[in-house]
This record gives structure tokens, sequence and C-alpha cells, in this order.
């Protein structure tokens, strides 16, 4: 997979304090785009899904209590959907190994990843993820639903919300993609629907810059829509969303990146 830049903390690209992570490679190339630079991947933006969730699991468990949410954004994270899909279950699969290690119960514990602000997460490149030809990438378990007490045999237990999954212990403010490609295209592609069922907000449509009033939040333009994929993720971003558009300015090596929904 490519990638091009990891910053953290971020607060402009969603709730609370973000790990943000710019994918590389876009074959969209919209009029007035952000990030021209990230439409076509280079060679040292190579990472293995693999690689990246060692880097991300190992800095938040470095510290506890301070990552609230995951950004993906780019370029098209859609692009690389298989790959995002392995990093985020080997993401998943560190953390839960981290806390078993330490003998924690499943408490729900948020661990932390820290940065000096502006400072970028040196990227590394990794091997290529080794996958079977042919092989699936295979859906996250949920929780399996207990009967309740009083319950008619027979009957069956109520189904947990969609999205209602243990990834929300990871990051409370969940796990948000920007996409250029609709909501409807991507249930209809095999790795895009893989990539839904792991992620809470989803954020969907082709950037047209004579819609961009200056004052969507998270929306670079108004024909983009938000779809919260995890219904408990609407709560917390309606405050969020009541707050305007945000801009960080991180300085690194000696360049300032500006972060957020820019005004046109």
């Amino acid at each position: 997979m490519y990638v091009d830049n990891i910053l953290y903390p971020v607060t402009a690209l969603g709730p609370g304090r973000r790990i943000v992570i710019w994918t590389a490679g876009c074959h969209r190339h919209c009029d007035g785009c952000a990030n021209p630079e990230l439409w076509e991947p280079r060679p040292y933006q190579k990472i293995s899904p693999e690689r990246l969730a060692d880097m991300v699991s190992g800095l938040m468990i470095q510290k506890e209590g301070q990552v609230d949410g995951l950004t993906i954004t780019g370029g098209e994270p859609f692009e690389q959907a298989q790959e995002i899909c392995l990093f985020l279950d080997l993401l998943e699969g560190r953390f839960r190994d981290s806390r078993k290690e330490r003998g924690e119960e499943d408490q729900g514990q948020v661990l932390h990843l820290e940065q000096e602000p502006g400072q970028k997460l040196e990227q590394m490149p990794g091997k290529k993820p080794e996958q079977k030809p042919g092989q699936k990438l295979e859906q996250m378990p949920g929780k399996k639903l207990e009967q309740k007490p009083g319950q008619e045999p027979g009957q069956k237990p109520e189904r947990m919300p969609e999205h209602e999954t243990e990834q929300m212990e990871i990051f409370p403010c969940g796990i948000q993609v920007f996409s250029g490609f609709l909501l409807e295209e991507l249930r209809g592609q095999k790795t895009g629907a893989a990539l839904l069922d792991r992620i809470d907000v989803l954020i969907d449509g082709a950037y047209i810059k004579e819609q961009n009033d200056g004052k969507a939040v998270l929306r670079g333009s108004l024909n983009q829509r938000i779809h919260y994929l995890n219904p408990a993720m609407e709560g917390i971003y309606a405050p969020y969303l009541e707050e305007g558009r945000k801009i960080e300015n991180f300085v690194y090596d000696y360049r300032t990146l500006s972060v957020g929904i820019h005004n046109p």
C-alpha cells in the first residue's frame, strides 16, 4: 500500500484527538483538489499493512488515554481497500494482544499515541502483505448475543446494531474515511464493502470546487455526504459539526502543513 503522511494529534478532520493517515494514489484528479501531489503514488511511499499496523499500534501502546479516533484520507483510500482492511484487522489484533500480555481485562480502555505537535511519524518501507491467491479478507467477527432472562424458548435474541463492535474500544470517536466514491458504489464493490464493514463514518463524493461554500464541516463541497455506518457516531459528531470548519497548521521539517477542510 502507499501512505504519504501520518499526523497526530489532529482535531480538524473529525471529533477528538485523531491519528490521520494520508494514502497516496487517486484516479479522480478533481479540479481544485487540496492534495494533487497525492494523485500518483511514489516508490518511497510504499509500506506494507503489517508495518503500518506495527508503527501505529506501537506508538499507541507507549501512553494511554488520548487517542480518540482514526481518520483515513488521501488520495483515494478505497483504491487500496483490501490493504486498509488488512491494516485495520492487524491493528485491532495488536491492540488486543498487548492488553492480554499486560493481563488487562476487556473493559474498553483506550491506548494513547502522543507526539510533539506537528511531528510526523516516520514511515519505513515494509514487505508486501502475504496473501494466498484468491484468499478473501474475512469480516471481523462480532459479539454473539446471549438470550435474555425471561425470553421465550426459541425466541431469537435482539440483533446488535450494525457496526456495534469492539473496535469502539480502540477509537471511541470512531474510524472515519474520506472517499470520492459514493456509498452506493462502494457497497457494490467486494473490497469496498469489506472496508465499509470495518469503519464507523464515511464521507463520500467527489470534490466539486463550485460547491465549496466555505461552511460545510468535514465536507469540501455540498454534494458530499456524511454517512454514520455506526449509528452511535451521530451523537458524537453532532456537537463537533456545530463548531464550524477547523484548520490546523503543523510545522515539520521547516515546512508548514495546513490540515483541515479549506475554503475556496
